[in-house]
């Protein structure tokens, strides 16, 4: 399993009575648009009268939007800053720990877990966090029985199901994934991972059909998913519909141009449909991108 970061998760700071900073200010750091959340932040961190706890967390919430902007260095200067004003800020460790992780420094990533997790054992979100980085790491078992923890804390919490779904997947599992899946498709019947997991599932069996039913179910959704699209159009090929295949083929590379899988399948499906030419180029095309295709 490839290296790949957690994302850093923002703390909602709700005002106090000690607080200098208006609501405004407050809002700006609490929200999503990095630029903003770096305004919003800076100014209850330099207010002077906030309680420590709070501005450990407008610095947790900073560090998410500067990560989000590439700028790891100084989300990793405030996450070492909000843990020296607040130890016990499990947000600050857990995402301290996801920098180290996307860094390679296993080591130091699940030392940082590990302390939020002694500190607060009763927190989902942190095993589910070490669960996460388990997984990446490629302890599934281990990253199983996390997800395990953080389910029976939080047992209607469609992400976790899904993530653990995920790592039932990997394990060959499919019976047990699909029964996560189902789960957090009954939780969230809007929740597109779980669709396209248990559409994925689905192809794995052969079960071709149903998986086309989940993706379709999923692009309704969530349109901007290249990979539902790219999946259908595998499942449209593995029952012959080629036109259909084709157009999801189109829809997956124009939202990931560089998807030499999708190029390649897409070739394979004009083929099928007598475009000899059409093919040949995509083909061709694709493995310009990606030679390990021609196996």
């Amino acid at each position: 399993m490839g290296l790949r970061s957690c994302a850093l998760v923002s703390a909602l700071i709700i005002p106090g009575a000690a607080a200098a900073q208006t609501a405004a200010e407050i809002t700006l750091c609490n929200g999503s648009e990095p630029s903003r959340v770096i305004l919003g932040c800076t100014a209850v961190i330099g207010s002077g009268l906030s309680p420590s706890s709070q501005v450990s967390l407008a610095l947790s919430n900073r560090a998410v939007a500067y990560e989000k902007l590439g700028q790891n260095e100084r989300a990793m200067s405030d996450l070492q800053a909000a843990i020296r004003w607040d130890p016990n800020n499990p947000h600050a460790w857990v995402n301290r720990g996801n920098l180290y992780l996307a860094q390679g420094e296993f080591d130091r990533a699940f030392s940082d877990y590990d302390h939020a997790i002694a500190t607060h054992p009763r927190n989902a979100f942190l095993f589910g966090h070490r669960a996460d980085a388990y997984l990446i790491h490629g302890d599934i078992e281990r990253a199983i029985r996390d997800y395990d923890r953080a389910i029976g804390f939080d047992p209607k919490s469609a992400s976790l199901l899904v993530r653990r779904g995920e790592a039932y997947r990997a394990l060959g599992q499919d019976d047990r994934a699909l029964a996560d899946f189902n789960s957090a498709i009954e939780v969230d019947p809007r929740n597109v991972a779980g669709r396209i997991g248990r559409a994925n599932t689905y192809m794995t069996q052969g079960q071709f059909k149903r998986a086309i039913s989940d993706y379709d179910r999923a692009v309704k959704l969530d349109s901007a998913r290249p990979e539902a699209f790219a999946n259908r159009g595998v499942a449209h090929l593995k029952v012959g519909q080629y036109a259909p295949a084709i157009a999801d083929f189109d829809e997956a590379l124009r939202r990931n141009p560089g998807d030499a899988q999708s190029l390649y399948n897409r070739g394979i499906a004009k083929r099928s449909l007598g475009d000899r030419a059409g093919a040949d180029t995509d083909i061709s095309d694709a493995l310009a991108i990606d030679a390990a295709l021609r196996k």
